[in-house]
């Protein structure tokens, strides 16, 4: 009988598979770790999808966790080629702030909380803009595997 499965360690939902990462590295190093093993920067294409992930990112975990979007010029795209049509961005994102070097990767928050002065408050779930060279944990996806099963 065939079935169509994830992998241990990974999560399914809609057809996809899904893998909270734990190494901490850059955007560029985690879309590349992504693909070594069959997989793309998670892409988000709904709230549904949003909410998936946001159900199984660590709550103490790092504050935020990369995902494929990335800024080309104005606009952004996901690492996977998928339409960007769904948007979860935090309140005044995203932002380009010049004092992190500019922001052209998004971060999901993995949790909710404020920063040290109290001055920034963010939302777990929601989608920040941030420097590509910060080191965070990353979300793997891919399509479910086709395995036979006796």
């Amino acid at each position: 009988m065939d079935a169509i499965l994830c992998q241990s360690g990974w999560r399914e939902h809609n057809n996809h598979c899904y893998k909270l990462m734990r190494d901490k590295a850059s955007w560029s190093t985690a879309k590349s770790m992504c693909k070594t093993i069959g997989a793309s920067l998670v892409s988000i294409t709904s709230s549904d999808e949003n909410n998936f992930i946001k159900s199984f990112i660590s709550k103490d975990s790092e504050r935020a966790v990369w995902i494929g979007l990335r800024r080309n010029g104005e606009s952004w795209k996901w690492a996977d080629g998928s339409r960007f049509s769904y948007r979860n961005w935090h309140q005044g994102e995203p932002n380009d702030s010049f004092w992190n070097g500019g922001e052209d990767c998004a971060n999901i928050y993995a949790k909710t909380g404020n920063n040290w002065a109290n001055t920034v408050k963010w939302t777990r779930g929601k989608w920040e803009d941030s420097n590509c060279s910060k080191k965070n944990h990353f979300i793997c996806k891919k399509a479910k595997d086709m395995t036979s099963q006796m």
